[in-house]
């Protein structure tokens, strides 16, 4: 299943890159430095995203372990390349949530903020990784993979929640006005897709903890196939959301003229 869903998001997050790009070199040409935090992070977090999905494909992810002789480093990809994604979605918000003075400020906080929890995760893998350990749930017992798996998910899961309740909110006030409902559209599927974060990285987070703890946890199959099909939904939705967001709506509002 990991195959199916991820290379679905791959291809979702090209054409996202491809949409935010265009975006950008049309901000770069029409709008003041100070308002382009948007574009340029959708930009960046979308790019990041497509490698991350691509080296979440199994096939794909030995392939990059057999050219480079170094075990679980597509895992570790994928996961910084999550992390990537977590930054840039957090950055192209200030857009909806910081004054013009600020918001650029803002943006590099929160990306300076994802590069740590990149670091962290990088020194801990380095530390722990060895032949024939893999950086999943499979191996929670490892204490490890343990942190490992906890920085990320811990980063993920606030991620979510910020996403889920900012978005959210937004869009209860956006939907409610005719002239940004395709504003408020986007918002709430990217709500959803922050919520389906929530859920994947707190489900992980259980099972890292319960086998921690208790030695034990729900079967790992359960485990795996939740925690596929909510990063597969966090990256859909956020994608198609901030798509409808920030790409679509001004060309549905040129139509409109």
């Amino acid at each position: 299943m990991d195959a199916e869903i991820f290379s679905v998001t791959a291809g979702a997050a090209f054409i996202s890159t491809l949409l935010f790009g265009l975006a950008t070199l049309r901000s770069v040409r029409r709008t003041p430095r100070e308002r382009r935090t948007l574009p340029g992070s959708l930009t960046l977090g979308a790019a990041l995203c497509t490698v991350g999905s691509l080296c979440a494909v199994p096939a794909i992810e030995d392939s990059i372990e057999g050219v480079t002789h170094i075990d679980n480093v597509g895992r570790l990809g994928a996961h910084l390349c999550g992390i990537g994604l977590c930054a840039g979605l957090r950055a192209a918000m200030t857009e909806w949530t910081h004054g013009v003075d600020c918001r650029g400020r803002a943006a590099l906080l929160r990306m300076t903020k994802g590069g740590l929890v990149a670091a962290t995760a990088i020194a801990i893998f380095a530390t722990h990784n060895r032949c024939g350990l893999d950086f999943t749930s499979s191996f929670a017992r490892d204490r490890g993979v343990a942190a490992y798996l906890g920085v990320v998910y811990a980063y993920g899961l606030w991620v979510g929640a910020t996403t889920a309740t900012t978005a959210g909110t937004l869009a209860v006030e956006n939907l409610r006005s005719t002239e940004h409902r395709a504003l408020g559209l986007g918002q709430a599927i990217l709500g959803v897709g922050g919520a389906a974060c929530v859920v994947y990285t707190a489900a992980e987070a259980a099972f890292l903890l319960s086998q921690q703890v208790f030695g034990r946890a729900w079967a790992l199959s359960v485990e795996q196939t939740l925690s596929s099909l909510c990063a597969g939904l966090f990256m859909f939705c956020s994608f198609v959301g901030l798509i409808l967001s920030s790409v679509a709506r001004p060309l549905l509002a040129a139509l409109k003229r």
